[in-house]
C-alpha cells in the first residue's frame, strides 16, 4: 500500500427521545439487534434503563445529542 491516509471524522447525533435512540435497536434486523433485544428482555428492561441513566445533558422536552466519531483509511494497493 502507498499514500495511505488516515483521518477522523467527529459529528453529534441528535435524538428526539430516548426512545428514538433505542427502539431501533429491538428491530432485530442485524444480529447486533437480536442480541440486544433479547439481552433486555432477558434483563426485564434493565438493559435499557441502564442505558438511559447513562445518557447525559438530556433536555426537557426528552432530546439529547451523543457524540460519534468514524475512523476512515484511504490507500493505493500495489500490484
Amino acid at each position: 500500500f502507498s499514500k495511505v491516509r488516515t483521518a477522523s471524522l467527529e459529528l453529534s447525533m441528535e435524538f428526539s427521545s430516548f426512545d428514538d435512540f433505542w427502539l431501533p435497536f429491538l428491530g432485530g434486523a442485524t444480529p447486533m439487534s437480536s442480541l440486544v433485544a433479547a439481552i433486555n428482555r432477558e434483563t426485564a428492561g434493565a438493559l435499557a434503563r441502564g442505558l438511559g441513566d447513562m445518557i447525559a445533558d438530556v433536555q426537557p422536552d426528552g432530546s439529547f445529542r451523543l457524540p460519534a466519531r468514524a475512523w476512515t483509511v484511504a490507500g493505493i494497493a500495489g500490484h
